[in-house]
């Protein structure tokens, strides 16, 4: 190839009259030249672009795969797939509607499963760009519809959405610039690659990844694309550039793809390390094909209507609990865990709030819990949800620090002095309440006239050691 400006390429017409073969191919558009690093820099090369390369392949087979071995082991605890995406998408219905506090509601669902979940509920039309919330029809039926028809739907949207962008998702990348990527293309090529494998036979992720790397690097850049995609670590602030950050950008977009998307749309199960949270393997699932090709069937699943609350408050909703079930009780309680196979909930004051917030009554809340709740119900919780707005039915457990002397005339002159603003409540002659957090001020400031002040150790902290 000869480089040609405006003019050469006007006078000579080379994609017409092409003088080489790659001339020939490069104005057909069948190759491509960028610029790539190797040991010795910069340097211009051609390449084929990826688009061409499935079709190079032999129907069923992929570059390389005879490299990869199945494994016996998965080496961690398997979590089998479904349609775990309906329930995330309940979840975070209930979380937006709720406006639940962001560490209240990583209890129930990460970062990046959430964000997923948003992505598609927009895709489906029940929340707006803006995160508001379409609370029509649409609310109702992804909520009340047939599991597998729901299920069916958002597959559907999310393997020809070009707006659920699931790079950008990522957790400790930051992305700048004004470049755009494609994420229809590299979701349809990984479930491609996945489509080839044995179904149900265990496969390594880190050794997925090695060959990946190997088989299939340009899955989400090519050519220079390397270098202007401006993609930053957020921990060292470090622009991660080049062929080099291979494993920090593709790598975790698959790992991402595999551990979360993929196996919470119902095409993969995993195992993983149950201390660190980490996937160490995958492997198809017995509805990928159907799956795969739009085709699927009722879920073997039956899903129940009910939830345990018990004496305490706490509320205990299986995995198996219907999208609406777990919706309205998530926005009626709050959030604590998702353990095994059950959500757990709390009903109490603060939760009782939120619902309040969001328009709903006494009467809503009693209603809602005798629709899910499983019988017998405790009559003590219903009797204090009817009443709990009455004062005689409230009250306030708040943290606070005692204080207290061995003569009434050295709290007399606390509370005139140095503790004037301190002291919440005097409570007898010798002792009264200050905040905890001002415990360190009052003792400097009784210090100061002489006063030395005995701290006792936070009994919580002794417990926790």
């Amino acid at each position: 190839m000869h480089e040609k400006g405006a003019n050469m390429r006007e006078k000579e017409r080379p994609n017409l009259k092409p003088k080489t073969k790659t001339e020939s191919l490069f104005y057909k558009g069948l190759i491509g030249l960028a610029f790539f690093e190797d040991d010795a820099g910069a340097a211009e090369f051609i390449y084929l672009p990826d688009e061409f390369l499935t079709f190079l392949a032999r129907k069923g087979e992929i570059k390389g795969q005879s490299e990869l071995e199945y494994i016996q082991n998965p080496g961690g605890a398997v979590q089998p797939t479904g349609s775990q995406i309906l329930d995330d998408m309940a979840v975070s219905l209930a979380a937006l509607r709720g406006d639940v506090p962001l560490e209240e509601r990583r209890c129930l669902i990460r970062d990046e499963n959430y964000a997923f979940a948003l992505a598609l509920l927009k895709g489906v039309g029940i929340i707006n760009k803006d995160n508001s919330l379409e609370t029509g029809e649409g609310l109702i039926k992804i909520l009340t519809d047939p599991r597998e028809a729901v299920h069916l739907k958002v597959l559907t949207i999310w393997k020809e959405s070009a707006s659920i962008n699931e790079l950008r998702m990522l957790p400790g990348l930051v992305f700048e610039g004004k470049w755009k990527n494609d994420p229809v293309l590299p979701r349809q090529r990984l479930l491609n690659i996945l489509s080839s494998f044995t179904q149900k036979k265990w496969i390594n992720l880190s050794e997925f990844l090695r060959w990946m790397h190997d088989n299939e690097p340009n899955i989400l850049r090519s050519g220079g694309e390397y270098d202007s995609w401006f993609i930053r670590s957020s921990g060292s602030g470090e622009f991660l550039k080049g062929f080099a950050r291979w494993h920090e950008i593709e790598g975790e977009w698959i790992r991402f793809m595999i551990g979360n998307v993929i196996h919470a749309l119902g095409f993969v199960d995993i195992a993983f390390d149950k201390k660190s949270g980490e996937v160490k393997s995958f492997r198809k699932s017995g509805n990928f094909d159907r799956i795969f090709q739009r085709d699927l069937l009722p879920e073997a699943r039956v899903d129940t209507n009910c939830f345990v609350l018990q004496k305490n408050g706490k509320v205990l909703v299986s995995k198996d609990s219907t999208r609406e079930a777990l919706y309205h009780i998530a926005r009626i309680c709050q959030w604590e865990s998702r353990r095994g196979e059950r959500y757990r909930f709390m009903l109490n004051h603060a939760s009782l709030m939120r619902a309040k917030a969001q328009g709903l009554s006494s009467a809503n809340i009693i209603s809602l819990i005798k629709k899910y709740g499983q019988e017998p119900l405790p009559e003590n919780i219903l009797r204090g949800i009817s009443g709990w707005e009455r004062p005689s039915n409230t009250a306030v457990l708040e943290p606070h620090t005692l204080i207290r002397v061995e003569e009434q005339p050295t709290l007399d002159r606390i509370i005139k002095g140095a503790g004037q603003n301190l002291i919440v409540e005097r409570l007898n002659e010798k002792t009264a309440l200050i905040r905890k957090k001002d415990a360190q001020r009052l003792a400097e400031k009784l210090a100061d006239i002489g006063i030395f002040i005995e701290m006792q150790p936070d009994i919580d902290k002794l417990k926790a050691k």
